[in-house]
C-alpha cells in the first residue's frame, strides 16, 4: 500500500506527517475518545445517504488501497477506496478528489448493496473535492449542508465513513481546533476533530450534533499511519462554495497574476532593505500574464493587495483568488528601497 502525502518541498518537515490514507489501524487510548450522547437515532437517519466508492485507475499516483500492478512497460493499474455522501436525491455525490483522481471506473456502493456506476462531473484539486453523479430512477437518501462557521471547539461531531470498505462505520468525538493550517495549501483552513479517521474514510461527512453536514474528512496526522485522534476536514464554508461551481460548469475558476513567489527571508529581507521579513519575493515572471503586463519585476516584493497588507506567500494567493478574473487590483511592491503601486488585472489561474 503506498500512503498519499499532503506535501510541498518547503512545508515537508511537518506534511510527512500528514496522510489521507492510513495503512493500517491502530488503536487509540480510550482516554483519547471524547464520548457523545446516544446518537444512534441520528446515525441511522444518516448511514444511508453515506456511501462507498471504489475507483479503478490508471496510471495513479496514489491510492487509499492500491492493490493494482504494474507489468514492464506497462501502464500501472490500482484501485482506490474512499467515502462520500449524497447531497441531492436525484443523485449527487460529494466526495475528495484524491479518491477518484485519474480514476477510468467509478463505482459507488449503497448502504443497501446497491451498486451504481458514477460519472465525475467535477474536480477541485486546489481543495481536493469532487462532485459525481450517479444515474438512477430512484430517489436517493440525501443529506443536508450545516453551517461550519458556527462550529466551536468543543462541539460535539460525527463522522460516517467506510474505512477499509468495510461499510458505513460510526465515529464520534469533538471540533479540536478550527481554522487549521496543515500547510497542505494556500487555503488551508481545517476543522480539526479526534473523532476517528482512517483509511477510506477520506470524502466522508463530518456531522454537527443536528445531523448536517459541516465538513468533509480528508486527511489525518499520523507518525504511523494510524489514527492518533487528529484528523482534518475541509469546512463547510470552502467546500459548499466549490461544489456549487463544480455543479454548475464542472471546475473552478480562480485568479492569478502570473508571477512564481517564495518566502521572504531574513536574508532576503536584508538584501533588499526591507526592514522586517514580509511579503512576497518575485522570483519570476510569466511572459504575457498579468504581472508582466503592469511591469512587476522579477525581484520585486509583493507587499500588499488593494491596500491590505501581504505577509506571506499563502495570504497573497489567497487574495488573488478572492478576486474575481478581470477586476484590476491595486499591487504594492517593494523595488529597490521604493515602495510602489501598479495595476493589474487578474487572470485566470490554469
Amino acid at each position: 500500500m503506498q500512503n498519499r502525502l499532503i506535501t510541498s518541498p518547503a512545508r515537508a518537515a511537518f506534511a510527512a506527517l500528514l496522510i489521507v490514507a492510513a495503512p493500517a489501524i491502530t488503536a487509540v487510548p480510550a482516554a483519547a475518545q471524547i464520548q457523545v450522547t446516544d446518537v444512534s437515532a441520528l446515525a441511522e437517519r444518516l448511514l444511508p445517504a453515506v456511501v462507498n466508492i471504489s475507483s479503478l485507475r490508471i496510471n495513479a499516483r496514489n491510492s487509499e488501497d492500491n492493490g493494482g500492478q504494474s507489468g514492464p512497460g506497462g501502464p500501472r493499474r490500482g484501485r482506490s477506496i474512499g467515502s462520500g455522501f449524497i447531497i441531492d436525491s436525484t443523485g449527487l455525490i460529494v466526495t475528495n478528489n484524491h479518491v477518484v483522481e485519474n480514476s477510468k471506473e467509478v463505482t459507488i456502493t449503497m448502504q443497501d448493496g446497491r451498486e451504481y456506476t458514477a460519472e465525475v462531473l467535477g474536480t477541485d484539486e486546489l481543495v481536493d473535492l469532487a462532485l459525481l453523479k450517479v444515474e438512477t430512477d430512484q430517489v436517493l437518501p440525501s443529506v443536508e449542508w450545516g453551517n461550519s462557521a458556527a462550529a466551536k471547539v468543543g462541539h460535539p461531531v460525527i463522522a460516517i465513513g467506510t474505512p477499509f470498505g468495510l461499510g458505513g462505520t460510526v465515529t464520534t468525538g469533538i471540533v479540536s481546533a478550527v481554522e487549521r493550517d496543515i500547510r497542505s495549501g494556500p487555503l488551508d483552513s481545517f476543522i480539526q476533530t479526534d473523532a476517528a479517521i482512517i483509511s477510506g474514510n477520506s470524502g466522508g461527512p463530518l456531522f454537527d450534533i443536528n445531523g448536517r453536514v459541516i465538513g468533509i474528512n480528508t486527511a489525518i496526522f499520523s507518525r504511523g499511519g494510524g489514527n492518533v485522534g487528529i484528523g482534518f476536514a475541509i469546512p463547510q464554508s470552502i467546500a459548499q462554495d466549490v461544489i456549487a461551481e463544480l455543479r454548475q460548469s464542472g471546475s473552478v475558476r480562480r485568479g492569478q497574476l502570473g508571477v512564481q513567489i517564495s518566502s521572504v527571508t531574513e536574508d532576503v529581507a536584508t538584501a533588499a532593505g526591507l526592514d522586517d521579513p514580509r511579503g512576497a519575493f518575485v522570483g519570476g515572471v510569466v511572459e504575457g500574464s498579468p504581472a508582466d503586463d503592469a511591469g512587476i519585476l522579477e525581484g520585486d516584493i509583493i507587499l500588499s493587495l488593494d491596500g491590505t497588507p501581504i505577509e506571506d506567500t499563502d495570504e497573497l494567493v489567497r487574495a488573488v483568488i478572492g478576486k474575481d478574473i478581470g477586476s484590476t487590483v491595486e499591487v504594492g511592491i517593494f523595488r529597490k528601497g521604493e515602495e510602489l503601486t501598479t495595476s493589474v488585472t487578474i487572470g485566470e489561474r490554469a
